[in-house]
Parts: structure tokens; C-alpha cells; sequence
């Protein structure tokens, strides 16, 4: 399992929790950061046929990064 760290500001982790509301694709720990599951957000990139997370941060694939992605 590969995990990477991917700092973020706060006005951005409030963005990205209203663009994707699904809670079995991420979640939030009690420091407030977010954690994806990168296969469960693949499956929803498939379903949406869009890429809210990448093109919201302008991020490359997230899936090609690690395993699951936190956003700090």
C-alpha cells in the first residue's frame, strides 16, 4: 500500500469536500486531513466521466501516485 502527502490550503480542503460528496471515496480524519481511496475515485472519474479532484487542484492522475492520496 503506497501512500502519498499532498499539502493543500484550507480554502481548498472546503472545495474539495463539496465537489466529491461521496463518503466511500474519502474521509476525514480528526487532524482535518482528507484521505482518498484512489481505486474507489477511479471507479467514480469512470461513472462521472469527468475528474473533479484533478481538475480542482491541477493534479496529473491521482491513481498513478499512490494507493490513497492525503491532502493536508
Amino acid at each position: 500500500m503506497s501512500i502519498k502527502d499532498i499539502p493543500i490550503s484550507n480554502n481548498q480542503k472546503k472545495k474539495l469536500l463539496a465537489c466529491v460528496k461521496d463518503q466511500s471515496i474519502f474521509f476525514q480524519d480528526e487532524n482535518g486531513d482528507i484521505v482518498v481511496d484512489t481505486q474507489a475515485y477511479e471507479a467514480l472519474k469512470e461513472t462521472l466521466q469527468q475528474s473533479p479532484i484533478e481538475e480542482l487542484l491541477k493534479l496529473d492522475d491521482l491513481e498513478t501516485l499512490a494507493d490513497y492520496v492525503v491532502f493536508q
